[in-house]
């Protein structure tokens, strides 16, 4: 976040914290290892893991493929029609298991692209370290858990 001092009529509280709108509001650029684009990404996760650079993109990651890459959980939390269809929907326990899902998926993709040897050398996080973020993350599930803990143990611990 910056140090610049704004009136309080431009900045807004975020979990304890005042953040300036346009610290919020700018868009910087997360690389999706699924799709191989960058997509912009802002405002709360920036505050959330405002000290955790791998995090922050590992989390906007996850919500990158949850709302880019699984079009039912925008379409269940968009339209109660479309979420009546799936069998016991309930909001939170949804965007876990999708959460979860998008995790998985996601560190398949890293991890093809480390044994394809095509995991970007300018990639802002590397990929070890952006694997093992993705375990400090809230809600993991037992299958994402061994899943990350297979991966690191197959191409080593990240580098620091």
């Amino acid at each position: 976040m910056c140090e610049n001092i704004v009136s309080i009529a431009e900045a807004q509280l975020i979990d304890s914290l005042i953040v300036c709108n346009a610290c919020f509001g700018a868009k910087e650029l997360i690389w999706c290892p699924k799709c191989g684009k960058s997509h912009p990404y802002s405002g709360y996760l920036r505050v959330a893991f405002r000290n955790d650079l791998p995090c922050l993109h590992a989390a906007a990651l996850v919500t990158h493929y949850r709302h880019k890459h699984v079009q039912s959980h925008d379409r269940a939390w968009q339209n109660p029609y479309y979420a009546n269809k799936i069998p016991g929907y309930d909001y939170e326990e949804y965007k876990a298991t999708v959460n979860n899902r998008a995790k998985r998926q996601l560190i398949r993709a890293i991890a093809k692209r480390l044994q394809e040897a095509n995991y970007p050398a300018d990639a802002p996080i590397d990929a070890l370290q952006l694997i093992c973020a993705f375990k400090m993350l809230r809600e993991n599930d037992e299958k994402t858990e061994s899943l990350i803990d297979s991966v690191v143990a197959k191409f080593g611990e990240p580098s620091t």
